[in-house]
């Protein structure tokens, strides 16, 4: 959750609100979720007057923007309302939808994770680099492998900064 801004924890505050008040329909973050009702939001604020549109909408965003609810929206599965029970089916263009939605969070949560690992790399090379100190083989050595320049068995020599 770090490097998230304010909106995204007030959705999930918003979230952990909706699983204790309606703990048949939503589950807690991570655990598989059931096709949710077309147009629970209006539900929602019929039982929760008190809370904003806006902000019910955002956190159902992030409830169903996840392969945990996407991929159990498949062609036929029941929809529940705030009760727990069927309350309509996903049809099959719902279900492809779904289907490319999961594979597009999981690519770019793939793409995120591979930036994180580069940065890192990236700042140990900084923190060596900035001292005048050497940049010890093994580093040169992950940073081509992470590059593709060279297989895991290949060796390099250290390098050092040029006065």
């Amino acid at each position: 959750m770090s490097g998230r801004g304010y909106g995204f924890r007030i959705a999930l505050a918003t979230r952990s609100i909706l699983v204790e008040k309606f703990p048949a329909c939503f589950v807690p973050d991570k655990a598989p979720k059931r096709p949710l009702k077309i147009g629970i939001v209006s539900d929602i604020r019929e039982r929760l007057p008190e809370m904003a549109g806006s902000r019910i909408s955002r956190a159902l965003y992030t409830y169903t923007d996840g392969p945990t609810y996407l991929d159990f929206v498949i062609e036929g599965a029941d929809r529940i309302d705030l009760d727990g029970n069927p309350a309509g089916k996903v049809t099959a263009r719902e279900a492809v939808d779904a289907a490319r939605r999961s594979v597009g969070v999981r690519e770019a949560r793939r793409q995120d994770a591979e930036i994180k690992r580069l940065q890192n790399l990236l700042r140990r090379i900084e923190d060596e680099w900035s001292d005048g100190q050497y940049i010890s083989s093994a580093l040169i050595s992950e940073v081509q492998i992470e590059l593709g320049l060279v297989d895991g068995d290949q060796s390099t020599t250290s390098a050092k900064r040029a006065p």
